[in-house]
């Protein structure tokens, strides 16, 4: 009876483990989302500090916009200081 409130409860919960990042011995960086906030915290032997707040635009999972590159010769061209005719470049 205990273990089927317990597993019930956990399904309710909103609290996920997103990314751990071991750095060393027992210290690691962990990304955790809490409802709609995602956090980075350091997790180490006897202490859990937060590191930063994640934005929501740059999250784990947020789709990328995609974006059309311009041919190696368009760019080369414009960082020498000309243009080519018709060049749509997107630089990332």
């Amino acid at each position: 009876m205990v273990g089927g409130a317990v597993k019930g409860s956990a399904s309710r919960r909103s609290l996920q483990v997103l990314d751990v990042l071991p750095l060393g011995g027992k210290q690691r960086v962990c990304v955790v989302r809490c409802y709609d906030r995602t956090f980075a915290l350091g997790v180490g032997d006897k202490e859990v500090a937060l590191i930063a707040e994640i934005d929501a635009a740059v999250s784990i999972g947020a789709p990328k916009p995609a974006a059309r590159m311009a041919p190696f010769q368009d760019v080369l061209a414009r960082l020498r200081g000309g243009s080519r005719a018709g060049s749509t470049e997107v630089l990332s």
